[in-house]
């Protein structure tokens, strides 16, 4: 019986000693499940983001995260630019006349420059001075815009901070393990 003990005794040390590692692998892998990552988002000034929408148009959108609201202001913008200045431009057309020298009763050629159509360039001014004015009013609105932007952006991310504070903790001690599990309401 005795022997049986000390046998029983040395077994279960010898067990132990290999059980050990594992454990500590075990919490070793535990931790690094429970692990959280967090996203850290900064708040947004709307000032800066509105001076920046000042510099370039969709600038102030960028900063609030906004990049397609910000592809579209910007390339409508510029086209909007482009358009109406191309179509502000006259269209000429050039010539060419004969005239005759009175002097030496020669044939003279003459080139020349003439607006193709006065109607459709004067339509054509209109349109493309339209289209700058839309542009520059795009260009206030984008500015105004990007500082909504980031007051939106805000309190977005003080209703995302709000609404998922549900949780689960694991803490490991030396002694013991911890848990908790929180929701807001």
């Amino acid at each position: 019986m005795k022997q049986y003990r000390i046998v029983l005794v040395i077994l279960l040390i010898f067990i132990s000693t290999f059980l050990y590692p594992e454990e500590e692998k075990e919490i070793a892998s535990i931790r690094e499940i429970v692990e959280v990552k967090r996203t850290i988002v900064i708040p947004k000034d709307p000032v800066i983001s509105a001076l920046l929408a000042v510099q370039y148009p969709g600038l102030g959108q960028v900063y609030c995260g906004r990049y397609w609201r910000a592809a579209g202001i910007f390339v409508g913008e510029i086209a909007l630019i482009g358009i109406g200045i191309s179509m502000i431009g006259e269209q000429k057309e050039k010539f060419t006349y004969a005239v005759t020298d009175s002097a030496t009763g020669e044939i003279v050629y003459l080139e020349g420059e003439r607006i193709k159509d006065e109607e459709r360039t004067k339509r054509d001014k209109g349109i493309g001075n339209a289209l700058l004015l839309t542009a520059i009013g795009i260009h206030i609105w984008q500015i105004f815009d990007a500082y909504h932007q980031a007051n939106v952006h805000n309190r977005d991310m003080i209703r995302r901070a709000k609404k998922n504070e549900t949780g689960f903790n694991l803490k490991l001690k030396e002694d013991g393990v911890g848990i908790a599990f929180y929701k807001n309401f």
